[in-house]
């Protein structure tokens, strides 16, 4: 539909429809047949002429190959996209257009202030396709990136062939190293623009153009973003591949290997999540410095400076907690004899004494529970799952 829409614009500019004075030409009617017939034919025959004589402009085929090249890549890397994926692109990435068009403004602003004309409509052309076509660049990264995230998790749901599950991983692992590169290659891009504003080589010096600054903070504040998702999604094909399962309560209870690989991706999740977004927070201040010293006050990254900061606490938080919890269950002794009768008030099976290793008891009340099961239950409380007193 889109590129019917593109082809018809471009149609409808082929054919004459206007007068000289620039209005649409009126259609007339001559009670001549004559007259009449042979203005039809005239008419039909320029309409046919226009069609024939119809060529693609530079312009339509980049938006119709940019329009198809993004569809077959998001197919090829995800497959059919669901409602809720679609909707959350719409909210998220619409930060990217209203960034652009705001510093576009600023730019057009200020280059018009200069006293030649002719230059400066050319220079705004010039730095409109170039940041116009940067952007888009940015525009499809964060596309592909937010949709990596929420299958980063899915991958591996509703697949029971090892043949299609492997496909799948490959698939997906290819569209991942095709973003890390992208925005490798743009960060680079980022630089030597910066390099060439300020060794003259440019047209446009650094304090005049924003649209470089605000290029430079797009692509080098989703940068993190992109790592921390590669690294959830390689923890994720290691734990699969080598437990056959993405669910810790699939684990078997005995498989002392599994708990503590649990225990050592949700500390390195948790770890690098918190640094990602300090990194992130990092950033968006630095940048901040920057509006507000070359060009003015950063209107435009209040939103996502704001959603970093709230990041970043959550992030701390959930860090001081599971760092909490650890040291929690580290203080716990074992057992050194069982009772005849004694079970596991959370999973309901016996406690045996040739498993003590993989038995806690509580100091302050003595109750005794599997190692698995107690660090479940501290993750949705921190006192006994029997006398609520605290661990």
């Amino acid at each position: 539909m889109k590129v019917g829409a593109c082809l018809g614009v471009s149609i409808y500019k082929k054919f004459d429809f206007r007068a000289p004075n620039g209005y649409i030409r009126p259609i007339g009617l001559d009670l001549n047949p004559y007259y009449a017939v042979n203005s039809y034919y005239n008419t039909l025959a320029s309409s046919i002429t226009s069609i024939l004589s119809f060529n693609f402009k530079l312009v339509n085929l980049c938006l119709i190959g940019i329009f198809l090249l993004t569809n077959f890549v998001i197919w090829v890397v995800f497959g059919r996209l669901t409602s809720n994926e679609i909707r959350n692109l719409k909210d998220k990435i619409s930060y990217t257009a209203w960034e652009f068009c705001f510093g576009f403004l600023i730019f057009y602003y200020s280059t018009i202030r200069n006293d030649d004309k002719a230059t400066n409509d050319l220079l705004v052309r010039h730095e409109l396709l170039k940041y116009g076509g940067l952007f888009l660049c940015v525009f499809l990264l964060k596309c592909f990136h937010y949709l990596s995230i929420g299958r980063v998790y899915m991958t591996a749901s509703d697949v029971h062939d090892a043949s299609t599950l492997k496909f799948q991983y490959l698939r997906f692992s290819i569209g991942l190293a095709v973003l890390n590169l992208v925005d490798v290659m743009l960060i680079n891009k980022y630089f030597q623009e910066v390099i060439s504003s300020y060794s003259g080589n440019s047209k446009v010096s650094f304090k005049d153009n924003i649209l470089i600054t605000i290029f430079g903070f797009e692509i080098l504040h989703i940068f993190p973003l992109i790592i921390l998702t590669t690294i959830k999604y390689g923890l994720n094909c290691f734990e699969l591949f080598k437990f056959g399962s993405l669910d810790s309560s699939n684990f078997e209870s005995s498989n002392t290997e599994s708990i503590k690989w649990n225990d050592t991706k949700l500390k390195v999740i948790y770890t690098c999540e918190f640094l990602v977004n300090l990194i992130r927070f990092g950033i968006g201040c630095i940048f901040s410095i920057l509006f507000m010293y070359f060009y003015t006050f950063p209107f435009h990254i209040l939103p996502s400076s704001y959603l970093s900061l709230r990041l970043l606490v959550l992030k701390a938080r959930c860090l001081l907690n599971f760092k909490m919890k650890n040291f929690q269950m580290q203080k716990l002794g074992t057992p050194h004899k069982m009772g005849s009768y004694e079970k596991c008030i959370i999973c309901f099976d016996d406690l045996s004494n040739d498993f003590l290793d993989e038995v806690r008891i509580l100091k302050n009340c003595s109750h005794q529970f599997h190692y698995s099961c107690l660090k479940k239950w501290v993750d949705y409380s921190d006192s006994c799952p029997i006398c609520r007193g605290k661990l």
